[in-house]
């Protein structure tokens, strides 16, 4: 889809129109039909991604690259499918708990190919962008923390609550309790 395409969904979503929309950011009567053709400035595809509380990416591409990239990173593939392996999927349960509360209407228990999915057909809010792409990145982190060592679900989770994801020869267990 193409920058013009991508605003009037927008557009659609919010029951607006770009001459509203034009008026509104103080843009020339007809400029944002012109982008179909002429590439528009950042600043302009700013004020616009602003306005509608997206990313730019979104803009541009139809659906954030960022985020996409990441969950690519954190799939592998199997049997011929792009899947999260266990031990990211038991990390993204506990990032994803917080995410959960707040935006509760947002599907967070799927597998990649959905996840990609859901980015590419629903416009984020850059809030939930943030978030999102906060929580993809610790999943990120404590997964490569945790390389080259497998773990049973149970001990990733409660490694990742307690904040314990490194080595095991940095964890210490007291004897008389279960405290890491």
């Amino acid at each position: 889809m193409s920058v013009l395409e991508n605003i009037r969904f927008l557009c659609n979503r919010t029951d607006t129109t770009v001459p509203t929309l034009e008026k509104e950011l103080g843009l020339g009567k007809g400029s944002i039909y012109k982008w179909d053709k002429n590439s528009p400035s950042i600043d302009k595809i700013q004020k616009v991604a602003d306005y509608f509380g997206v990313p730019t990416d979104f803009l541009i591409y139809g659906y954030d690259k960022e985020l996409e990239s990441l969950i690519k990173d954190l799939a592998e593939v199997k049997n011929g499918r792009l899947t999260f392996p266990n031990e990211v999927v038991v990390l993204m349960k506990v990032r994803f708990e917080p995410l959960k509360r707040e935006y509760y209407d947002v599907p967070l228990d799927i597998d990649a190919v959905e996840m990609l999915g859901l980015i590419k057909q629903f416009p984020l809010t850059t809030e939930f962008k943030k978030a999102l792409l906060s929580a993809l990145e610790d999943v990120k982190s404590s997964y490569r923390e945790m390389a080259g060592v497998r773990y049973e679900p149970e001990t990733i989770a409660l490694l990742t609550m307690t904040g314990r994801t490194g080595p095991r020869k940095n964890w210490r267990i007291s004897s008389n309790s279960n405290n890491f």
